[in-house]
């Protein structure tokens, strides 16, 4: 005799059951479908993947215990809810991604922040697989803050100069190729500063590395200082910065520098009765309507840096 419910799905057979409508309508059928949803819900309650099985409008039907855990809410809290009636996620972006997903019939792996009862953000990657024709939905949730938070950290300090807090080369570059993209879109002219600390050589020989390494960070907070907390500064290497200063005239950058300069002579280098002052070599260059690149930018600032050097180096000299 063929099965009539062959091919069924089990909700389906479940409900034929229930109505009488099949001739599986006996304990032996009903026994393994009971079985099944016992097991469907021991694997969402206690599933280590916070897990919500919900209707098509987002209305919790059911929730694992992680995910009571990873909310802050108790599962009588959260039954009949939804996670825009709890503000535990912006309502606008929830109602367009579930409006998607659900008539292009896909699961698809999101980010999202959740906020916590008791208000705290969770960072967190979801899973939603439709299950039937209705709407029911299987959520999964993961939380992924402490994985997120180091692979930002790991971002960071791949741009960082770890010594000084400026950008790193391959930082610098990274924004300043950016700003030179919307400078040109806008028409607007980017100065570019390059500058080199002088002497930086004979205060490691002469004081030690570590006098060296404070120059260095001396020097990062006065570019900071002097040109803006807009101005994107980078340690292009060894004793060389560069400052991309986004706004303002060439006249603005040259006071800038003159108050570069201003400061560090004021900066105590050294031991007690042997410190010394810093001074610094600085070449400037401008890229109207953000036109040129940066390699070419620091190849024509480095040069009048270079000409600056060497003009202190021989009147030293004379001296």
């Amino acid at each position: 005799m063929t099965d009539p419910s062959r091919g069924l799905s089990w909700r389906e057979r479940a409900r034929r059951v229930r109505e009488g409508e099949s001739a599986l309508a006996n304990e032996a059928v009903e026994e393994p479908l009971a079985a099944l949803e016992d097991l469907f819900a021991t694997i969402l309650l206690r599933s280590f993947d916070a897990m919500v099985l919900c209707t098509r409008e987002g209305e919790y039907l059911e929730v694992s215990d992680s995910f009571c855990t990873l909310t802050g809410y108790a599962r009588h809290e959260l039954l009949g809810q939804t996670s825009v009636t709890l503000s535990l996620v912006d309502p606008e972006g929830v109602r367009r991604r579930m409006e998607a997903e659900v008539d292009q019939r896909i699961s698809a792996v999101n980010d999202n922040v959740i906020v916590r009862k008791d208000g705290t953000p969770r960072m967190v990657e979801f899973t939603q697989q439709f299950l039937d024709s209705d709407g029911l939905t299987l959520v999964i949730v993961r939380d992924v803050t402490e994985r997120r938070m180091r692979e930002q950290e790991l971002e960071r300090l791949s741009r960082e100069d770890s010594l000084t807090g400026a950008l790193n080369r391959r930082g610098f570059a990274a924004q300043v190729d950016a700003l030179l993209a919307s400078a040109r879109t806008e028409r607007r002219t980017v100065h570019l500063v390059v500058v080199d600390v002088d002497g930086l050589k004979g205060i490691n020989d002469e004081l030690g590395h570590a006098f060296g390494d404070t120059a260095l960070v001396e020097v990062a907070g006065a570019l900071h200082g002097a040109y803006g907390v807009d101005a994107v500064v980078g340690r292009l290497g060894g004793d060389e910065f560069a400052v991309a200063a986004p706004a303002g005239t060439a006249t603005d950058v040259e006071r800038a520098t003159a108050e570069l300069r201003a400061a560090l002579a004021k900066v105590a280098i050294g031991p007690a009765g042997a410190t010394r002052g810093l001074s610094v070599s600085v070449g400037l260059t401008s890229a109207v309507d953000g036109m040129g690149t940066l390699e070419r930018l620091l190849a024509a600032a480095d040069a009048g840096q270079y000409v600056e050097k060497r003009g202190r180096q021989s009147a030293s000299a004379d001296d």
